[in-house]
């Protein structure tokens, strides 16, 4: 198992993933899959070359994308001590097997590469009981919880909140 940062030779594959994530749980991303796919190749290029603010991470099995995570750190002068994991996705045939903690324990590394980063939330669905314990055993605390954060096709989704201090 590989875990590098995305470049834009893999814009096709991280394409592929992020429309399955989409579309097998758009409760959990607050993107749609009908919005994703109109993006552009050249769209898609801008999101996955990796910059000191933002950079995706992926797990890549035998050269093939298996998971993905992205980071962005929060533009604003007073939070830029703060950053988001978003997108986080483990396609089904690897889930059970790790790689989601190791994927983010990668990422998390690369995060604390940026000295002034001292703080990474995440939004995860109250009802993703196997994230959450994911994001709790990394040591994230849930801080808070939204209801209604999402709106859906068939109703609301209620997120969770949680926080990683890095600098503890």
């Amino acid at each position: 198992m590989e875990f590098r940062l995305l470049t834009e030779e893999d814009t096709e594959q991280y394409r592929a993933l992020r429309l399955q994530a989409l579309n097998e749980l758009p409760s959990s991303f607050a993107s749609s899959y009908e919005s994703e796919k109109k993006k552009s190749i050249e769209e898609l290029i801008q999101e996955i070359i990796p910059s000191e603010p933002a950079f995706i991470m992926g797990a890549l099995m035998d050269s093939e994308l298996s998971g993905i995570a992205g980071f962005k750190q929060e533009s604003l002068e007073k939070m830029k001590h703060r950053g988001q994991i978003l997108g986080m996705y483990i396609s089904p045939a690897m889930r059970g097997k790790g790689l989601g903690k190791k994927l983010l324990g990668f990422l998390i590394e690369r995060i604390k590469e940026n000295a002034a980063i001292e703080k990474v939330d995440l939004a995860v669905a109250v009802d993703n009981q196997s994230a959450k314990a994911l994001y709790e055993s990394l040591g994230f605390i849930q801080y808070g919880e939204y209801k209604e954060a999402l709106k859906i096709a068939d109703g609301y989704v209620d997120e969770i909140y949680m926080c990683l201090d890095l600098k503890r």
